[in-house]
């Protein structure tokens, strides 16, 4: 009895309606920067996409992720450019375009930001290392 009536009142509690929200609102912030990051996004387009306010979404966005919105999607595409240095030998230009960089002066120094080392230096240091390592 007890454990029915502790289901009742969690199902009409706000808290279950809160976490939802969060989840389905974080969910469907990463399904659209995972499918948008080659293209120009901006959080005001992603706001009008999944329809919610830009202001809450921004403060949402600071307050969740610890950063904002440019520099996630940036994080993000860098972290892919991160693997296909390592693991295929295209050209740093083609890497910094398939990971929706505008230009490869922006691609370098955000790629240095993140990793404190211009990509010619990472794909020199993982090739090193993965050569010692055999």
């Amino acid at each position: 009895m007890l454990y029915g009536l502790c289901s009742k009142v969690y199902s009409i509690s706000d808290l279950q309606k809160t976490n939802e929200s969060y989840f389905a609102l974080i969910n469907s912030i990463a399904f659209y920067i995972q499918n948008n990051y080659k293209n120009n996004i901006s959080l005001k387009e992603l706001a009008k996409s999944l329809g919610y306010n830009y202001s809450y979404l921004s403060a949402f966005f600071n307050k969740h992720f610890e950063m904002n919105f440019s520099a996630y999607v940036n994080s993000c595409r860098v972290q892919l450019a991160g693997a296909y240095l390592r693991q295929t030998n295209k050209s740093i230009t083609e890497i910094s375009d398939i990971c929706g960089f505008d230009t490869i002066r922006n691609f370098n120094r955000v790629f240095k930001n993140e990793f404190n080392v211009s990509p010619k230096e990472y794909r020199i240091t993982f090739n090193n290392n993965t050569t010692e390592s055999l």
